[in-house]
């Protein structure tokens, strides 16, 4: 079993060899193809036709050219051909990597530098003994280039993919809830039994379990209006009974003054008959006069 692993392990690395030396060839090839002047397609220009003679004579007047059409504004055109801009994407906000995003990232970075590592000049030349031997320059030029271009265009894709799952964010929500599944059962005494799986639990057990959540946040909220409403109502109930005692105190100055009055109309009543004779008087005496 060892020995077939060697082997397929082996054939795996020539085959990688053999790709990335043909990439070398085409890139090579590809480099030497540019540096040469394109062929000119275009025919040599015709020669200029002698001028001929304008015939001026009274038979043949001159004719004016003819009036230039008139241009209509262009712009106004591009203007209402030209179609909205679409709106800019949001704006990426990176979010810093925890522990597993880094170690993540960092072993991108290794495996990235190890197989980089194996296009190595010695390899890049046994694939092309030609060029090595006669412009190595040439060719270590190439294998570099090829390096940086495969080191680049990596990178940007594993970048690409990082934002387009947003890697880093989950990974640190699931280091986050591995962290409270060892608090909680750091919690725990050891002696504690068992919970019970999911799967195993009746229907109402798990109708209930979905359900305390949302009912839990409702009850909170529900008791906080409640409590609320009891300060409110305390509120309202000294309130009214600083009114009650001010309408009893009035209530009591109404009593006094009505007795007062009842009084005076008591001690009016005994001299009445006296001040009415004294006036009848005083009138009789006025009308003798």
């Amino acid at each position: 079993m060892p020995t077939y692993r060697a082997r397929s392990t082996r054939l795996q690395h020539q085959l990688q060899h053999r790709d990335i030396a043909s990439n070398g060839s085409a890139y090579s090839h590809h480099l030497l193809t540019m540096s040469q002047p394109p062929p000119s397609d275009n025919p040599p220009p015709p020669p200029n036709p002698e001028p001929t003679e304008m015939d001026t004579s009274p038979d043949n007047p001159p004719r004016d050219p003819a009036p230039d059409a008139p241009q209509q504004p262009a712009d106004q055109d591009e203007a209402a051909a030209a179609p909205a801009s679409p709106p800019l994407p949001e704006k990426h906000t990176p979010v810093a990597p925890g522990y597993r995003a880094a170690r993540f990232i960092k072993m991108y970075d290794e495996a990235l530098r190890r197989t980089l590592a194996r296009v190595k000049y010695d390899n890049f030349a046994a694939c092309f003994p030609t060029i090595a031997a006669h412009a190595p320059n040439a060719l270590r030029n190439v294998q570099k280039q090829m390096v940086d271009y495969l080191e680049d265009r990596c990178n940007k894709d594993f970048q690409a993919i990082l934002d387009e799952r947003d890697l880093v964010r989950k990974l640190n929500e699931l280091e986050a809830l591995v962290a409270e599944a060892d608090r909680q059962k750091g919690e725990h005494p050891a002696d504690a039994p068992e919970p019970i799986p999911p799967h195993s639990l009746p229907p109402e057990a798990v109708i209930k379990g979905h359900l305390h959540p949302p009912l839990a946040h409702a009850y909170s909220h529900l008791s906080a209006a409640l409590q609320n409403t009891r300060m409110e109502n305390e509120d309202l109930f000294t309130t009214i009974q600083a009114q009650r005692a001010e309408m009893d105190a009035l209530l009591a100055d109404l009593d006094g003054v009505v007795a007062d009055i009842d009084g005076a109309n008591d001690l009016l009543g005994e001299v009445a008959p006296e001040l009415a004779a004294e006036a009848r008087k005083a009138d009789n005496g006025i009308a003798g006069i």
